[in-house]
């Protein structure tokens, strides 16, 4: 069990983008897998500038791919300060972290 010390103060994810559709508000929820619970709700404006449904779609995804995001983030962190006084370090397994988190943030 975690102490109160190591633990996450969100909730760890993956998370999920969910449309709303037929709403007016381009409004998303976003779906906690591991929970099985709604955590949030995005609302897009639709004023003074409306956002596109496309526009809404990927700000939803870049929000749920948070805690991949950060978890890529981490990752590539430690395996850069493992490598710390190596001449060489594998970039490609590095770089594959980095892709991968990235990918999630564009809804791919």
């Amino acid at each position: 069990m975690e102490d109160n010390k190591t633990r996450n103060k969100y909730v760890s994810g993956p998370w999920q983008a969910v449309p709303i559709k037929g709403n007016v508000f381009n409004t998303h929820y976003i779906f906690d897998k591991h929970m099985g619970a709604y955590i949030a709700t995005i609302h897009c404006p639709i004023a003074p500038v409306p956002l596109t449904e496309d526009e809404a779609n990927a700000n939803a995804q870049l929000v749920a791919a948070a805690p991949e995001l950060l978890e890529a983030l981490k990752q590539v962190v430690w395996k850069v300060d493992q490598t710390q006084g190596y001449k060489t370090m594998r970039k490609d397994a590095v770089m594959d972290i980095a892709r991968q988190a990235i990918a999630k943030a564009k809804g791919k």
